[in-house]
């Protein structure tokens, strides 16, 4: 099962009224494909992207084209693209993009990755962002820390978001509540 059948399954059912969905889930109606093609498309040309850069945004189509941004396991957020329920990428790229490229930059000289974008956050304020190669990288409020935690967002919807990556980043049990949806649903 790929990331947004899961995505799917979820929506359903918080619609539904699953109590510990609505509890651990949020999500916002996704805006018209039209809007989401022309605002990642200039959320692109803002940020500088390069053409291979541009391929890596398909997954955020994607998306977008589900829900305007998230919130799953009481923290974990995906910034909307038009809502501002979550913040939006346009926003939050152009107050702090350039603060995180630099303490990366001060802090982590030896890496040769570049940060694209950021796109979400967690609990404590800290980043996810978007490498030029399309990784996933988590980094801490303070930029002292970065960690790879997806090779792409693909893997990073489908095994940190909705399977057991989640567990194993946050070091969790068999008994968090998100951990407990993610099972009840079938999809660790």
């Amino acid at each position: 099962m790929n990331w947004q059948e899961k995505l799917h399954i979820l929506i359903g059912a918080y619609k539904q009224g699953h109590i510990l969905v609505r509890d651990y889930f949020s999500f916002e109606v996704p805006p018209k494909r039209q809007d989401v093609d022309s605002k990642l498309d200039s959320l692109a040309e803002k940020l500088e992207l390069e053409p291979n850069d541009a391929g890596t945004l398909q997954p955020l189509r994607d998306f977008y084209g589900i829900t305007d941004g998230m919130v799953v396991a009481a923290g974990l957020m995906v910034f909307g693209l038009v809502s501002n329920r979550f913040e939006t990428l346009e926003d939050v790229n152009r107050t702090s993009l350039g603060l995180v490229r630099d303490r990366v930059a001060i802090d982590f000289p030896e890496l040769t990755t570049t940060i694209s974008m950021i796109f979400g956050s967690d609990e404590a304020g800290d980043f996810l962002c978007l490498s030029r190669d399309g990784e996933v990288i988590w980094i801490g409020n303070d930029a002292r820390d970065f960690v790879v935690i997806a090779n792409s967002l693909d893997i990073f919807f489908n095994d940190f978001c909705f399977g057991s990556g989640f567990m194993r980043h946050y070091h969790l049990n068999a008994d968090d509540p998100w951990v407990s949806i993610l099972r009840d649903f079938g999809f660790l």
